[in-house]
C-alpha cells in the first residue's frame, strides 16, 4: 500500500470507503453512512424519472401484464380453490407504503386460514403454515400477480423495497438505523435486495437487505430498474436462483469490522518511551 507521500505527484483516484464499497458490492454498509450520503440519497425520489416517468411506466406495464398474465392468475386461483381447506382464494394484508401510509396488499392465498392465530410472525423458508399449492405458487411468484392491482392503484411500483407490515417495521426501525428511510419511495413488487440477497427471516437478514435497499434509493433509475426486472425474471424462471452478493458484502463488513478493531487496539496501546 502506498503512503500519501509516495502518491504525491502521481495521478491517483481517491474516493471514500462508502463510494468504493458501492461500486464493488452495489450496497452500502450502514456503518459507512454519514449525513452527506444520506442527504444525497434522500433527494433522489424528486428526480423526473422517479416522480413522473416511473409512475407512467408502472401504469402501462401493469395493464399490459395484467392482460397477459390473466390466464396464469386464473390457473393459480383455481389451484388454491381445488386445494381445499377453509379460507378464500385471495389474501389481503395491511402493509406500509410510501411515507408510512398503510395500504392493503393483494395476493393469492398460500397459507392455511389460521396462519396467524398466535400473532404476527415472519414467514420462514420452509414455513409449515404454507400449503402444498402455496409452495408451488410462491416458487414461481404466481401468488404475487394480484399485486399488479396495487401497482395500478399507485400503492406500489414494480421496483422498490418490499413493503413491510407495521408490526415488523416498528420492531426493525427500533433495532436497525436508517430503516425508516426505505419509506421515502414506493414499495416494489420486486427490489434490489430481493435479487441480491436470499430469503431471510431475522433482524440480521433485514439489516443486510436494507443495505441493498438504501443503495437502490441512492442509485435508482431506468437502467437499474430494467436490470432488477431482468434479474427477477431469471430468478422466477429458475424457480429461485442463488443470490450471492449478500455473502460477499457480509465478508467485506467482517473485514471492515476487524480492521476497525485493530485500529482501536493500536490506539489503546501505551506510547513507547523514545529514550
Amino acid at each position: 500500500m502506498f503512503s500519501m507521500c509516495e502518491l504525491r505527484g502521481k495521478p491517483s483516484a481517491i474516493s471514500s470507503i462508502a463510494l468504493a464499497c458501492e461500486e464493488t458490492y452495489q450496497a452500502i454498509p450502514l456503518d459507512l453512512i454519514d449525513d452527506e450520503w444520506l442527504l444525497y440519497a434522500c433527494g433522489q425520489p424528486d428526480h423526473m424519472y422517479i416522480a413522473k416517468v416511473k409512475r407512467l411506466a408502472d401504469i402501462l406495464v401493469s395493464i399490459s401484464l395484467g392482460i397477459l398474465l390473466l390466464p396464469l392468475l386464473l390457473a393459480g386461483a383455481l389451484l388454491v380453490k381445488l386445494s381445499g381447506g377453509p379460507g378464500g382464494i385471495f389474501y389481503r394484508q395491511e402493509r406500509l407504503g410510501r411515507f408510512g401510509r398503510p395500504f392493503e396488499v393483494l395476493k393469492l392465498r398460500t397459507m392455511v386460514a389460521d396462519a396467524e392465530a398466535a400473532g404476527a410472525r415472519w414467514s420462514t423458508k420452509n414455513d409449515p403454515r404454507v400449503t402444498r399449492s402455496g409452495r408451488f405458487l410462491r416458487k414461481f411468484r404466481i401468488d404475487e400477480i394480484p399485486q399488479l392491482w396495487n401497482i395500478l392503484r399507485g400503492d406500489m411500483s414494480f421496483v422498490g423495497p418490499r413493503p413491510e407490515r407495521k408490526e415488523f417495521a416498528d420492531k426493525l426501525s427500533a433495532e436497525i438505523p436508517y430503516f425508516s428511510e426505505r419509506l421515502l419511495i414506493l414499495p416494489g413488487l420486486t427490489g434490489w435486495a430481493q435479487v441480491c440477497y436470499p430469503y431471510g427471516s431475522t433482524v440480521e437478514d433485514a439489516r443486510r437487505k436494507l443495505e441493498f435497499d438504501l443503495y437502490y434509493l441512492k442509485n435508482m433509475g431506468l437502467v437499474m430498474d430494467l436490470f432488477v426486472l431482468l434479474d427477477t425474471i431469471k430468478i422466477v424462471l429458475l424457480g429461485g436462483a442463488s443470490r450471492r452478493r449478500g455473502d460477499k458484502l457480509a465478508e467485506f463488513e467482517n473485514k471492515l469490522k476487524d480492521a476497525r478493531e485493530m485500529v482501536r487496539s493500536r490506539r489503546r496501546r501505551p506510547l513507547l518511551d523514545a529514550s
